[in-house]
């Protein structure tokens, strides 16, 4: 079965045979970003709320459709996950086509939490919708072709007007092996990055624009975390925190082995996820081509 009980256990994997979280190895909704301005997420009743999902897959072409549903928070189910309070007030399914999909909502007028509920499915429509209940459990087999990736997102409506803007990575200095890495670079690309089979890279998410770091109502600064990515080969942790002197914003990246190569070259494809750990989202990627 193959369920995120919230939308940052995404970070983790559950199959058969161990594969890291941070290895994309099919469809899956990596994060989400919200917004109900521009930049901005301040989540309040009456708002009008745009949630944009943030999906990859292992060509890094994303193909399939997304089903949300949206509902009130109710109490969380050992073995089902998080379950709704009440009906759901909002459903959609989503073409998850070039552009990653999104739906749009008014924020209900509630006191707590709501969840956005769904399943990416790699192919077709989900089927028989009849068998997601009242409660909003979603079965991972509701897909047609194989199991669909089913992820829960719980957001919390504002009680107050404290400032929440999106984290954005801006001109954020990603390097690999210290130098600055900017372009895509896939196999067959204008500039494209060659890469040995098996090499071992260094890659540094950080720092981001210190400005990222708003001030909660709280009177701390937020901290930033970076969720890294990859369609081939291993990244050696799932995620860094960045802007933090305690912290290690380097990863290491293992390529690919000989014996996964194939002679025409690999593009190896990479999705960096900042977060805020108050909804704000931003992503970039970037792709190396390992040839042998």
């Amino acid at each position: 079965m193959k369920r995120a009980l919230a939308i940052v256990a995404l970070l983790a994997a559950c199959e058969g045979d161990f594969v890291p979280g941070s290895t994309i190895t099919e469809l899956r909704v990596l994060g989400a970003i919200l917004e109900t301005e521009p930049g901005r997420v301040d989540v309040q009743s009456g708002a009008e709320l745009t949630t944009t999902f943030l999906v990859s897959a292992p060509n890094a072409a994303p193909r399939g459709t997304l089903f949300v549903l949206a509902c009130e928070e109710g109490n969380v189910d050992p073995q089902r996950g998080p379950l709704c309070a009440s009906p759901a007030f909002a459903a959609e399914s989503l073409l998850i086509e070039e552009d990653d999909p999104a739906i749009t909502l008014r924020v209900p007028a509630i006191a707590g939490r709501f969840l956005l509920q769904g399943v990416a499915c790699a192919e077709g429509l989900p089927v028989d919708t009849g068998r997601i209940g009242e409660d909003g459990f979603i079965p991972d087999d509701v897909c047609t072709g194989e199991a669909g990736n089913v992820f829960s997102l719980p957001i919390p409506v504002a009680s107050d007007d404290w400032p929440n803007t999106n984290p954005d990575f801006g001109d954020a200095p990603l390097r690999i092996e210290g130098q600055r890495w900017d372009l895509e670079g896939g196999c067959g690309a204008p500039a494209e990055r060659t890469i040995s089979p098996g090499d071992i890279l260094e890659i540094d998410v950080g720092p981001v624009d210190e400005a990222n770091r708003e001030e909660t109502s709280a009177g701390e600064r937020e901290r930033l975390l970076v969720s890294h990515f990859t369609t081939a080969g291993e990244l050696d942790r799932q995620f860094s925190f960045v802007n933090d002197e305690d912290a290690e914003s380097r990863v290491e990246w293992d390529a690919p082995l000989a014996s996964e190569v194939s002679a025409e070259g690999v593009t190896v494809h990479f999705d960096f996820v900042l977060r805020d750990g108050r909804l704000g989202s931003d992503r970039i990627q970037r792709q190396l081509c390992v040839r042998p």
